[in-house]
């Protein structure tokens, strides 16, 4: 069924409300994820096609991934309408560090140590609305209430305090469902991983960046860089193909399908650029044609970790400066991400001594190619 309002706009509203929740008990805001939103999307459409409420136990980096869900019989509820239903909990809350499940829904949504955030909604014919909020890391674990759910600080009536009027019509009438019984939340404790704070750095195609901060160039050209895990390396490129495929997905681009000997392509780029030290294009070939390719630096002294999403939004965000006409100058990685004739993909991911990540990302057929935009790259649907 036809969406009558953005997934997007959806997202924001939702996460705002959250976010203005979560500091009435001293949790700091949540941060958008497009993977947390992409997995939130897929299952919540089978709920919308399955016709009932069902909790999916889904995992993120081998760790449990934190859901709220809703039905209700209703034409549509806005984001922070949504949260409003769920935060409604706090009112039963005891404030005693032990899990309800008539209040774990209330208790995600403010819990500490969650600091990513996914939302995704779907509408079916009959009248349904249903809504799948994904957490990361999860809530709700036993013996963890008590530093995790703080008290509202004195606060009364905080929902109507900060959402006094509906976005959508008061007339509608509504029948909100929300699973509470069987409530599969509490998993063992792992500890979660989070996503490092990354200062991205891109350049365009063809342009030199000299990373080698001060370091003696014979002696940097005389230590390899660093290489993963075959299992660290895998993780990285399916998160990569992932925000891939849901960016994609939004512009009505068919889903990239990973190509090993394009990776091995690209990884064998990716460690040459971290010996060198320069970012610069490639001239590599699959099947005797050029590969198109995206080049990603990022460099931070408290991280030992990159999230293959993070290249890949840091890509697709030149979406804000493209104006769908023809090929233009600080836009070519976003244009590469989404470009419908492309079909594989191909990720290297290598870190140099300084600790600078360098990625390279090949795809096949290559994209960016003059006179072919319009039928490549178009206006995102959702």
């Amino acid at each position: 069924m036809p969406r009558i309002i953005s997934q997007n706009r959806f997202c924001q509203e939702a996460l705002e409300a959250h976010n203005k929740y979560r500091g009435l008990h001293d949790a700091q805001k949540l941060e958008f994820s497009a993977e947390l939103t992409a997995q939130a999307l897929e299952w919540v459409e089978q709920l919308a096609e399955i016709g009932y409420l069902k909790y999916r136990n889904a995992r993120w980096y081998n760790e449990p991934i934190g859901e709220n869900i809703l039905r209700a019989k209703t034409l549509y509820l806005s984001g922070d309408e949504c949260t409003d239903e769920w935060y409604k909990e706090e009112g039963d809350y005891k404030y005693d560090g032990v899990f309800k499940p008539s209040t774990g829904h209330f208790t995600q949504m403010v819990w500490k140590e969650t600091r990513k955030v996914g939302f995704a909604y779907a509408q079916t014919i009959d009248g349904y609305f249903y809504v799948v909020a994904n957490y990361f890391p999860a809530g709700n674990f036993k013996y963890e209430f008590d530093k995790n759910v703080s008290k509202p600080s004195g606060l009364k009536n905080l929902a109507q305090s900060f959402f006094p009027e509906p976005l959508s019509s008061p007339n509608l009438s509504r029948k909100i469902e929300q699973r509470k019984e069987n409530d599969p939340r509490m998993e063992p404790r792992m500890e979660p991983r989070m996503e490092p704070r990354i200062e991205p750095r891109m350049e365009p195609r063809g342009l030199p960046i000299n990373v080698a901060r001060g370091l003696d160039k014979t002696q940097d050209q005389k230590i390899p860089p660093t290489v993963h895990s075959n299992d660290s390396l895998q993780k990285f490129i399916n998160e990569a193909i992932g925000a891939h495929n849901f960016y994609r997905k939004k512009h009505g681009s068919e889903p990239l399908i990973h190509n090993h000997e394009i990776s091995a392509i690209a990884q064998n780029y990716a460690n040459f650029l971290a010996k060198k030290g320069n970012l610069v294009h490639s001239s590599n070939k699959y099947r005797d044609e050029k590969l198109g390719e995206n080049l990603y630096f990022s460099f931070d002294s408290r991280s030992s970790v990159l999230f293959g999403e993070k290249p890949t939004k840091e890509w697709y965000d030149e979406i804000s400066q493209y104006k769908y006409k023809d090929y233009q100058p600080g836009t070519g990685h976003f244009t590469q991400v989404i470009w419908k004739s492309s079909r594989e993909i191909g990720l290297g991911l290598a870190k140099a001594m300084d600790g600078s990540f360098y990625v390279v990302a090949n795809y096949y057929p290559t994209g960016n190619m003059i006179g072919k935009f319009s039928e490549n790259v178009k206006r995102p649907f959702y």
